[in-house]
């Protein structure tokens, strides 16, 4: 067992349970000035920075976007970024009855040697192991060559945008703060991450209530359906008039499994069996079956399909729906290649989509591709094989990480999830194993130093 896990096992267990007890969703109903995300995202900064300011860190709040806690005690002026994020997505449905989402408690939240509940892995199991990386590097006396700063944002899940910006957080964080001369972000997976597929989210949108349209979908009153475009649905729920004099509706439900919209296949998309019925129940309606040609991952079906050999094939996945009597919405999330252009990937979803959706851009991505050469990804990757005992190489993902709000070259993803370890974020019973957290935490100590020693 490492130091970290002797000597920090119980206060990093302690730490993650408390922090996951905040429910840091964005929450428009409490934004304010100082808390543009809501109360309960900002209550997880502040236990981050006070936590910090107890153990002697300086610490830095930037108008509740974000905030870093600092060690420096050379007073050097090159700076190593570690960013993470305190926001998380909705709960969502289908968690175990026993399973609490944001218990807050040892007893709530720890069973069977895992830490549970939403952001146990993505993203605040992580930022607890990085923090006391740094504490036990502090601790031993450690001097860097560099500053530390462990930079935390408050909106990378993207519960809310500014004209489809990126990482709200982190821009404006970047804007009062220097850029760090390198960072990494322990979002995603080990053993380093040097390519990121792009990332295109549309709102798709269709007026029904055309005198056709709405004479075929008279029995039709709503239809609403998912939490979020980066997470595959798990529940829609479609009503119908049936005594349209009395006006009484009846409910059909649709279920399905959650999961992150970077990984569909991992999920059960409760929209796909939505659309399957309204096909069969409107066949004269040619939106519910323009739809269906996105029931499938990775586009053959509606002839958008891509592949390159950096980071596989594309992605896409049906985040919402909704229908209010009069306007059809949809929330597509898609992750294409690295090495496709943007272009090539609006032209496919215009000609499969546009005849009678309108598409409208809601947030974009650029993809990233850091070569294997690159100093950050040798040091990255040498600190976990020395402490993994392997020869791993680095790998591409479909998930999108702070990394996008950096020069390329200068952030990648490292960690925390290994291997073995199934990909629980944005699912409902999403946990982490104490045991690998630990792990994780070693290995973010280990790749401080490395990138940090005189």
């Amino acid at each position: 067992m490492g130091y970290l896990m002797k000597k920090y096992r119980d206060d990093i267990i302690q730490k993650t349970v408390e922090l996951i007890g905040f429910k840091s969703v964005y929450d428009k109903a409490s934004v304010s000035k100082n808390m543009p995300y809501g109360s309960e995202v900002d209550k997880a900064l502040k236990f981050m920075l006070d936590l910090a300011k107890r153990d002697g860190f300086s610490v830095v709040n930037v108008g509740g976007h974000a905030g870093h806690i600092e060690y420096n005690p050379s007073g050097a002026s090159e700076i190593l970024g570690i960013l993470t994020h305190l926001d998380v997505v909705p709960k969502g449905d289908n968690w175990d009855s026993d399973i609490e989402a944001f218990s807050g408690t040892i007893g709530g939240a720890i069973k069977g040697g895992n830490i549970y509940g939403r952001g146990a892995i993505d993203n605040k199991g992580p930022t607890i192991a990085a923090y006391y990386a740094l504490k036990a590097l502090k601790d031993e006396g450690y001097v860097p060559n560099k500053a530390i700063r462990l930079i935390m944002g408050c909106n990378e899940e993207g519960g809310y945008k500014e004209s489809g910006a990126s990482f709200t957080c982190i821009e404006n964080y970047l804007k009062a703060e220097k850029m760090p001369d390198i960072a990494f972000t322990p979002d995603a997976e080990f053993p380093v991450i040097n390519a990121e597929k792009g990332i295109l989210q549309y709102v798709l949108t269709a007026d029904l209530s055309r005198q056709n349209v709405y004479h075929d979908l008279l029995e039709l009153v709503a239809i609403r359906g998912g939490d979020a475009a980066n997470m595959v649905c798990d529940k829609v729920e479609v009503k119908l008039c049936r005594d349209e004099p009395k006006q009484r509706s009846v409910a059909k439900f649709f279920k399905g499994k959650s999961a992150h919209a970077s990984r569909p296949q991992d999920g059960a998309n409760a929209i796909w069996g939505a659309l399957e019925y309204l096909v069969k129940k409107f066949p004269n309606t040619e939106y519910f079956k323009k739809l269906s040609l996105l029931t499938d991952f990775n586009g053959q079906k509606a002839g958008t399909y891509l592949k390159d050999e950096p980071t596989g094939e594309l992605t896409h996945n049906l985040g919402t729906i909704d229908f209010d009597g009069k306007t059809l919405s949809v929330k597509l999330d898609i992750r294409y290649p690295a090495t496709k252009k943007l272009a090539e990937v609006t032209s496919l979803y215009q000609k499969a989509l546009g005849g009678l959706f309108t598409l409208t851009i809601g947030s974009q991505k650029d993809p990233i591709v850091v070569d294997e050469s690159n100093p950050l990804v040798q040091n990255l990757l040498k600190a976990y094989n020395e402490v993994m005992g392997e020869s791993a190489k680095p790998k591409s993902t479909g998930g999108g990480t702070y990394a996008r709000a950096f020069p390329s070259g200068r952030c990648v993803a490292f960690g925390v999830r290994f291997a073995h370890m199934e990909d629980m974020a944005h699912k409902p019973n999403e946990y982490i194993g104490i045991d690998d957290l630990l792990k994780a935490s070693e290995i973010i100590k280990k790749a401080i130093k490395n990138l940090t020693k005189v």
